[in-house]
């Protein structure tokens, strides 16, 4: 039951941060990350919900394999901005999926648990 919720909560963080900013897929991301303006609070606040969410869920679980993914603790916003822009524009065949994969898979490739750097 526990885990249930814990899984239900994880999901709930990391899909409505997603729509809470409305970016729905990884194009749409690449274009309001490299904005100006208001635009750029909707990227920052969009990698940072969902990173955030991967943190809470990963902590409510109890272990590290549910997205494999470590930022540490003196990261900046504008370091998380980066790292998913590099990964948007290396990767543009999966830009069509949602955008909160795009992230999870970037930081993941960034900050993979057991290689604190």
């Amino acid at each position: 039951m526990r885990k249930g919720l814990i899984a239900w909560t994880t999901a709930t963080l990391i899909f409505t941060s997603q729509y809470a900013f409305a970016v729905s897929s990884g194009n749409e991301l690449l274009n309001v990350c490299q904005s100006n303006g208001t635009q750029f609070g909707r990227c920052i606040g969009f990698i940072e919900g969902v990173s955030v969410g991967v943190e809470l869920g990963e902590a409510f679980h109890g272990h590290k394999d549910l997205s494999d993914v470590c930022i540490p603790a003196n990261v900046t916003n504008g370091q998380l901005k980066d790292i998913v822009l590099v990964y948007l524009r290396q990767n543009p065949a999966t830009r069509h999926e949602p955008a909160v994969y795009a992230v999870v898979r970037s930081l993941r490739g960034a900050f993979p648990c057991g290689s604190r750097r």
